[in-house]
Formats: structure tokens, C-alpha cells, sequence
């Protein structure tokens, strides 16, 4: 019986030590993989950062080619608009166009 228990115990040192290697292979593969994962994340992040920087000069330039109107535009701008809004007062001075006058509707000074 010991011969036999010898021949056990050898053919499970070999499977033990088989998966053992298998193992330490799993192992160095594992850590390469995350070595590359992270080379990967840190590349990922300079060009996100380089795109960002590269994107800002653009929106800056582009700010700074916005023209700012100035307040004689502004107030150019109010005349017009006041001068459109006044060529159509609310009660003409014209009769009413349904024939009505200003007592009739309840409007007279």
C-alpha cells in the first residue's frame, strides 16, 4: 500500500505543481494587462487635456471676435424701434375703419 500511496501522492505533486505554473502565467498576464490598461488611461488623460487646451484658444478667439455693441448702436437701435412702434399708434386719428366714433366706443377726451 505504500507503493500505491507513493504513486498517489506523485501524480498530485505534478497536478499541483501544473496548475501552480499555470498560475504564475495567470499571474504575469493579469499585471501586463493592467501595466497596459494603465498606460492606456494615462495617454486617454494627456489627450483629453491637449484637446482642451487646443479647443480653448478657439472659443477665446472666437469671443474676441464677437463685436460688443456699442451704445451709440444701442441707442440707434431704440430710435428705430420707437420710431416703428410709433408709425402705428393705438387710436389713429382717422375714423374708426367699422364707422364707429370715439363717443360711440366710450372714448373721447
Amino acid at each position: 500500500m505504500s507503493k500505491n500511496a507513493d504513486a498517489t501522492l506523485q501524480t498530485s505533486l505534478e497536478k499541483a505543481s501544473k496548475i501552480q505554473a499555470e498560475l504564475d502565467q495567470a499571474q504575469k498576464t493579469a499585471l501586463q494587462l493592467a501595466e497596459s490598461n494603465q498606460k492606456l488611461i494615462d495617454e486617454n488623460k494627456a489627450l483629453k487635456q491637449a484637446q482642451a487646451q487646443a479647443e480653448s484658444p478657439k472659443k477665446s478667439a472666437q469671443l474676441a471676435l464677437k463685436p460688443q455693441p456699442e451704445e451709440s448702436d444701442q441707442h440707434d437701435r431704440f430710435l428705430r424701434q420707437q420710431a416703428a412702434s410709433l408709425a402705428h399708434p393705438v387710436f389713429p386719428n382717422d375714423p374708426m375703419p367699422n364707422g364707429l366714433s370715439e363717443k360711440d366706443i366710450g372714448w373721447f377726451d
